[in-house]
This record gives structure tokens, sequence and C-alpha cells, in this order.
């Protein structure tokens, strides 16, 4: 795998450390029209994301941390192989090195099947305030929320993820939480084409994020965002894992992504905020990239 370009992205803005990813007070009384299913079965639970403080300096490493059987993560320049390859977007307050790592019980699946590229977000979130802090791994955001409650920097989010894999293809993207949107939102808008299949966990509809995928005045975007969203992204089958027991983002906002992302399924597991990898889960997902994606690609 060619290694990407690099891509600085320097920001510096100051917003209360009590605001959080997501922690809206909009109600969802929307009915999601997707294919529901329900099913039992999920792994330990993860930490909960916490919140930020004061200044966000993004700095991303700009590395596809690479799995393949046998291999752990870490930035790959091996042969590619004849996988289908999967791109995976951690949550806020995560990475891509994070996210492999809480998903091994899924990863040990897919791995022998696909080849999975994590990429880490543009924003480079400051240490938590707390003992021990400095010795945590660097966590990273693909956008966040001004004083004023808004979702800012969408457009050099977008921007970004589409930089790092300009001359690659994927044929499935995979994201927990806030890169679980993203995933759905990059994918239905139309600007990842190749894609056939979007599997997320945790992943809310937000509004602004979802106009800006959409918004024809966007630079990464087309003139005419209906027809990509009909031609290339809203065909493309989605699951969408939503927790029972998670707090914070609640059933209903992931019924919501899963209608207004088009063609999804959305599985209900028991637990919380978290990325299910008991067998349960992941025969369910391997099962859904089977139909959708294959498991070799054709020379």
């Amino acid at each position: 795998m060619n290694q990407l370009h690099n891509l600085l992205l320097v920001v510096s803005i100051l917003f209360p450390a009590t605001s959080s990813f997501l922690a809206g007070s909009d109600q969802i009384t929307h009915t999601c029209n997707c294919n529901q299913l329900s099913e039992t079965g999920t792994a330990t639970r993860t930490p909960v994301l916490g919140t930020t403080t004061d200044t966000v300096l993004g700095k991303a490493s700009i590395e596809l941390y690479s799995t393949s059987a046998g291999a752990t993560a870490g930035y790959s320049d091996s042969e590619p192989s004849m996988k289908p390859r999967i791109l995976c977007l951690h949550g806020k307050s995560q990475s891509g090195a994070i996210l492999s790592n809480k998903i091994k019980g899924a990863t040990r699946k897919l791995t022998r099947v696909y080849d999975l590229d994590f990429l880490d977000g543009p924003i480079l979130e400051a240490p938590k305030a707390r003992e021990g802090a400095e010795d945590r791994p660097q966590q990273y955001a693909w956008w966040i929320r001004n004083e004023q409650g808004r979702d800012i920097l969408m457009h050099e989010c977008f921007e970004y993820v589409l930089a790092q894999i300009k001359d690659q293809q994927y044929d499935a993207i995979l994201g927990f939480s806030q890169g679980g949107l993203l995933a759905t939102a990059l994918v239905s808008s139309g600007k990842m084409p190749g894609v056939k299949a979007v599997v997320t966990a945790g992943a809310p509809f937000v509004q602004d994020a979802w106009d800006f995928a959409f918004s024809p005045s966007s630079e990464t975007g087309d003139k005419n965002p209906e027809s990509l969203m009909i031609a290339n992204g809203m065909a493309v089958p989605k699951l969408h894992f939503a927790g029972e027991t998670d707090t914070l983002i609640p059933v209903e906002r992931v019924e919501e992504l899963c209608d207004q992302g088009g063609n999804g399924i959305l599985v209900i597991h028991e637990k919380g905020h978290m990325f299910p990898t008991k067998a349960v889960s992941v025969n369910k997902m391997m099962e859904f990239l089977q139909d959708n994606v294959g498991d070799v690609i054709e020379g």
C-alpha cells in the first residue's frame, strides 16, 4: 500500500470543558423506516467517550493502521492482497489504534477475509486533566462542537478524509460513533461511490453534519447532491448497531441515521455505547459483508 500524503490541520478553539460530543437537547421523535432486527450478545463495554478541555489542537498522525491476518495494527507497506478493503473510522476521543484494539473480537474474523485500514481523525484532542493523562494514547476527533452548540470543522474533516483515500479503493466502511456518522454521510452523499457496504455502531444522526454532506456549496461536494445521493449513496446497504442501554447515543438517534442514510438495517444489542464483538453480532456483520461485498476481489 502506498504511503499517503501528509496533511496538517492546525485548529485552536476554546470551548467549555463541560461540552461533549453530541451533548444536544434535541428530541428525536422520528420513527425509523429501515429494517429493524434485535439480538443479544455484546462484548465488555468500552469507556464512555470523554469531554475535551480548553484547546483543541489539530495535528493528526495521518497514517492508516492496517491489519491483516496474523498482524497487529500498524502502518504497512505490504504488497496489496486480493482481499476486499475496509476503511475503519474511530469514534471521538479515540484513534485508529484504539479502535483496532477495542474491536479485536471482531477483527479476528474480519481479517481472515478483509484488509482493514484504520485512519486517525484530523483533530488532536488536548489531554484530559486527570492523573496519568499524559501517559494515555493520543486521541482524535473528526469535528467538534463550538460553545454555541453547533458542530464545526466538517469541511476540514471531509476534505481530510477524501485527501487521505484519494488513490485508494475501499469496498466497505466501518465506523464507530462519530466515525459511523461520518462513514454514512460520506457514502450516502455519493462522495465514495466505490463503497458497497457500510457498518456502524453507536452512530447518531446529526443535522449539521448531514446538511454539510449534502450541501451543493461544499467544495468537496457536487453541484447536484440529489443525483449523487440516489445513484451512489442511498442505495448502498448499511448495517447499524445500536445499544439498548446506550445513554450517550440513544437507539432513537441511530434509528434516524438508519432511516436518513437509506437502505439500512438496524440491529439492537443489549449493551451500551460500544462496537459489539460477541459472536452473534460479528456473525451478523460477516453475513452482511459477504452478501454485499464478497470475500475476494475478482482479478
